[in-house]
């Protein structure tokens, strides 16, 4: 195991493989891989595949590690139809060997896979990927009620189908206790508080979570002093680097309240639609139907889509549905209702099926039409080419006439423009002083919205973002109000454009200012981040700049009008 060595004791006491033999009825088959813990293989009864996870015999004759598998095991073995978490279905002692056996693995583990990553990229996911990973994980922890207390990239497999799951929750406190006890080396993935001594807890899992979405972005297990992700891997905000030290602080108080929280933010973070950052495609305008619109009331965030080798998700049906619009979910990809079990191609779903394929419909005609435009637009220039050529001799009196028609046309664009200026700046447009949110106290709990964490992006707890510097690390300057209105009160006009355009009367909008840079880099407009007006006053606040200041972030909340 890369993250946690056996120490030369455990390895030595321990056979070199227990293959062939039986254990608990199921015959051990081949050695899957050998971890800090444990040797696991596959392993068959009576035709049923299964996982074993036989512990080296050094942490075998320890009793607080017996008993810390036997509790475990039973409360894992009650977390039952749980997608993203590997079933428990046995532990205990067997001729002398200690086991946990769980659900067959049908893929690799995360560390295999971030192993090949990083050998061939010298990376590790791509940002969304990593993403899908914590948040899958996250779930799991979350759905269990259960601490497992010592994550690794070990600890997760990612099967042939894209289920991601964890795989080693009935084993998180006995490699927490051989940690304690000695036994196993504590590396950087692992919450620094076990290798006092000190039992697992929710922040040692907000550790690990922490941990394990810098090992997926950077293709390597974290470490003091590795790179940070926004450094090493293009595409990552620095936010992101603020976020794991947070999560992986020294002190349990000073981490995020829960692995939950932590997950919500990630999805807030790498999984939501960006309009100018992540989406090649624009939401293509389609009427939606009364059934679909009806379906999309329901907020609870039952579906996963499959896409490739990885699921995606959870999401509610307004979330799909913007998907599909932008072109992110299309034919081929697979639904999954995680609550009923149902699956199936989203292009055979009764409701979404046929807004597949409209949206496919029109995002063929948009390229049509633009390929049209670029062929005559060649065509033209082909054209005049070839007048050129031919009309050499009266090249002075063409020149001059295209002079003056040049001339003509910049008067009218100017007066064009001249008008379209006065037109925006005409707007009655009314923009609010802003307001800061309220600073969090305590150690990273922060107050929580209701929901649970979805993939559509809106149920991250923003107020935290404002509070994840690395500790000891920079400046915790703020910009001050007057400052921030004092800047966008300046586009107004703009502002107030997008609204006029949109149809809207008024919007009420959170921006995110980065430090050093002075830039906005995170924007929801009415709680939320995609369609038509979100994208409009994005292009506006992003092209904003403020005042830089030593510290991470400013976060303000104002509202417009006309």
């Amino acid at each position: 195991m890369q993250p946690g060595t056996a120490s030369a004791d455990a390895s030595a006491s321990n056979p070199a493989s227990a293959a062939g033999r039986t254990v608990a009825g199921y015959v051990l088959g081949a050695r899957l891989r050998t971890t800090a813990c444990a040797e696991v293989y596959r392993a068959e009864r009576d035709g049923t595949a299964a996982t074993v996870h036989v512990l080296h015999a050094a942490l075998a004759a320890r009793p607080e590690i017996v008993r810390a598998i036997e509790q475990q095991a039973v409360r894992a073995a009650a977390a039952t139809d749980l997608r993203n978490l590997a079933a428990t279905l046995g532990a205990g002692v067997d001729d002398g060997l200690l086991y946990v056996i769980t659900e067959a693995e049908d893929g690799p583990t995360l560390r295999e896979v971030l192993a090949r990553k990083y050998a061939s990229s010298g990376a590790g996911l791509p940002p969304r990927g990593a993403g899908n990973v914590i948040a899958q994980i996250g779930e799991a922890l979350r759905a269990s009620g259960l601490v497992h207390g010592a994550l690794t990239s070990d600890s997760v497999t990612i099967a042939r189908g894209g289920r991601i799951t964890l795989t080693d929750l009935a084993l998180g406190p006995a490699y927490a206790a051989a940690v304690a006890a000695g036994l196993v080396e504590a590396a950087g993935c692992l919450a620094p508080e076990l290798a006092r001594g000190e039992p697992p807890t929710a922040a040692s899992d907000c550790y690990g979570l922490g941990a394990l979405l810098y090992d997926a972005l950077v293709g390597r297990p974290l470490a003091r002093g590795g790179p940070r992700p926004s450094e090493a891997v293009p595409g990552v905000a620095p936010e992101i680097d603020e976020l794991i030290a947070r999560a992986c602080a020294e002190r349990p108080d000073r981490r995020f309240a829960s692995a939950a929280a932590l997950r919500e933010l990630v999805v807030d973070i790498l999984m939501t639609v960006d309009e100018e950052a992540d989406e090649p495609e624009a939401a293509t305008q389609i009427a939606i139907p009364p059934a679909l619109e009806a379906a999309m009331q329901d907020t609870h965030e039952k579906w996963l889509v499959s896409k490739g080798r990885f699921d995606f998700g959870p999401f509610n049906m307004k979330a799909i549905v913007d998907q599909i619009l932008h072109g992110q979910i299309h034919h081929g990809h697979v639904l999954m209702d995680k609550d009923e079990g149902g699956r199936a191609k989203v292009d055979e779903h009764p409701l979404l099926g046929p807004l597949v394929d409209a949206a496919k419909q029109a995002r063929d005609d948009a390229r049509r039409a633009h390929a049209e435009v670029k062929q005559q637009a060649s065509e033209r220039k082909r054209g005049v080419a070839l007048y050129g050529v031919i009309g050499v001799g009266v090249a002075a009196a063409v020149g001059a006439a295209y002079l003056i028609v040049t001339t003509l046309t910049s008067a009218k664009k100017k007066e064009v423009a001249g008008v379209a200026s006065v037109a925006e700046a005409s707007l009655d447009v009314k923009v609010s002083a802003p307001k800061a949110p309220p600073k969090k106290s305590g150690g990273g709990g922060g107050a929580r919205r209701s929901g649970g964490g979805g993939g559509g992006g809106g149920n991250g707890d923003e107020n935290l973002a404002l509070d994840m510097s690395d500790e000891g690390d920079g400046g915790s300057e703020t910009l001050d109000m007057d400052t921030v209105y004092g800047v966008y009160a300046r586009y107004g006009g703009k502002l107030g454009g997008c609204l006029s355009r949109t149809g809207s009367s008024s919007a009420a909008i959170s921006i995110i200012i980065d430090g050093p840079s002075g830039k906005v880099t995170w924007v929801k407009v009415n709680g939320e981040q995609s369609g038509a007006l979100h994208g409009c006053l994005s292009g506006v606040l992003r092209s904003m700049k403020f005042p830089s200041i030593d510290g991470p972030r400013t976060r303000a909340e104002f509202e417009i009008g006309l």
